[in-house]
């Protein structure tokens, strides 16, 4: 797509459009330009983490960053709203009310206005450098109810990419029984050994990235290794012969459900929700 043609935005849709033909299990994709965009420097869908599309999707795990001296906090801010954060309150929405609808991050619960001092700020600065304690909040907090999905997330093992293998990348590639992401990150790491990402003597698993591994050796069969989220969400359990918990498992699509005292509800993606409470969750593209 040239530079002449389309906005921002329309660049988005494009680039949506085109990580569905993928057929990749990435948490999501990042389009990086240098094409002019005005003030505007980033785009993303709002929480479509895992979201993977296809070729006809409107929207899915993409966001779209602008060439500037503040790209990588503009990529920190973008990839903040694909994991479901909003912006952080500012003197205009802190008048408009806008945190008690959680529509933008207040700095505590008693103070709305964040003073431009986060990543989430709604614009960017090269001194922004953390993440408010709102917004992790926020964000753990719809990964945990399940309105956010992170079930991509959560095995290293034979994840696609577009470089060459290497040992110490925290990807577990041909040829490795292990990679817990080189020296550093490894530390103390009794299971993998950093260096050749081989496992340690007798060890089986990586504790550090196998959800059923207890100290390098397989859990025993049927410890729950992904609690349930819900009523529209299965708990997954582990088998006893691997480190691996099985993948994400959900209450078929359309059948109801109650959450707490709301009634009336069914079953979409493991969530028990309506379209009214998917629209308030998900407010679709929030510009950067």
């Amino acid at each position: 797509m040239p530079c002449t043609s389309g906005n921002i935005s329309s660049r988005l849709s494009d680039f949506t459009a085109w990580r569905g033909d993928q057929n990749d299990t990435n948490a999501y994709w990042t389009l990086m330009t240098n094409c002019p965009t005005d003030s505007e420097v980033g785009v993303s869908w709002l929480g479509q983490l895992c979201v993977h599309g296809s070729s006809n999707a409107s929207v899915a795990g993409a966001n779209v960053v602008v060439k500037t001296s503040t790209e990588w906090q503009v990529f920190a801010h973008e990839s903040g709203h694909t994991f479901g954060a909003v912006h952080d309150c500012d003197s205009s929405t802190c008048q408009q009310g806008l945190q008690t609808t959680s529509q933008c991050c207040p700095l505590t619960s008693s103070t709305c206005d964040a003073n431009g001092q986060y990543i989430m700020n709604p614009s960017t600065s090269s001194n922004l450098e953390n993440f408010s304690q709102c917004t992790i909040g926020n964000i753990c907090s719809a990964i945990g109810r399940n309105s956010v999905q992170s079930n991509c997330l959560v095995n290293n093992k034979d994840v696609v990419t577009y470089t060459g293998s290497q040992c110490g990348n925290g990807i577990v590639e041909s040829g490795e029984d292990c990679d817990c992401g080189g020296t550093a990150a490894c530390g103390d790491n009794a299971c993998c050994d950093p260096t050749t990402c081989k496992f340690k003597d007798n060890a089986v698993c990586d504790d550090s990235n196998e959800a059923c591994c207890s100290s390098c050796q397989f859990k025993a069969a049927n410890t729950t290794c992904r609690a349930s989220t819900g009523p529209c969400d299965i708990a997954e359990v582990c088998s006893g012969t691997s480190g691996t918990c099985p993948a994400d498992q959900f209450v078929a699509d359309g059948q109801s459900c109650t959450s707490g005292k709301t009634t009336g509800l069914t079953c979409a993606s493991g969530q028990c929700t309506s379209r009214d409470l998917q629209c308030r969750t998900i407010l679709g593209a929030v510009l950067g």
